[in-house]
């Protein structure tokens, strides 16, 4: 868990098994809003869940829960992806930054990483489990996002 986080209530979860936020300050009883981690298995629920690269998945998973999260106009900036791995389970992460057209918006961050492995070709549908396990961390440059504690969290991923 990273410091400063807490397991958040799972009724304001959207995607995945388990929702952080960030516990509030000392002083203040609001934490912020425009920060949260997502983590669970990539399953077939998410587009991403179809890829079998690691690193195509971690990408369309970043894309994907940016444009849910971020519903917003804007450039994509600072792409950036990199190897993952958790324990031995390989993995990718792929990050990126929008510039929002609207400038009172504080430019969105997002980190989203994908560990462990696809099911061996021509498995039947019905019986792949999923193998795989993932982690979005959305930001702002107000709230940023800490790649280095994502990739902590996500290295730190081990199947049951």
């Amino acid at each position: 868990m990273p410091a400063g986080w807490k397991v958040s209530d799972a009724t304001q979860l959207s995607y995945g098994q388990a929702l952080l936020t960030k516990i509030p300050a000392q002083g203040s009883e609001q934490a912020p809003t425009d920060t949260s981690v997502l983590l669970g298995r990539l399953d077939l629920k998410l587009f991403a869940g179809a890829e079998t690269d690691n690193t195509k998945a971690a990408t369309r998973l970043a894309s994907d829960m940016g444009e849910f999260f971020m519903p917003f106009a804007g450039t994509r900036v600072n792409q950036a992806t990199a190897p993952l791995d958790a324990a031995g389970m390989p993995g990718a992460a792929s990050y990126y930054e929008v510039k929002f057209t609207d400038t009172t918006k504080p430019p969105g961050q997002i980190w989203a990483g994908v560990v462990g492995s696809t099911p061996p070709p021509g498995t039947p549908r019905g019986q792949r489990a999923p193998e795989r396990w993932f982690v979005v961390w959305l930001g702002t440059a107000t709230n940023p996002v800490d790649k280095d504690a994502a990739t902590t969290l996500a290295q730190s991923i081990r199947p049951f």
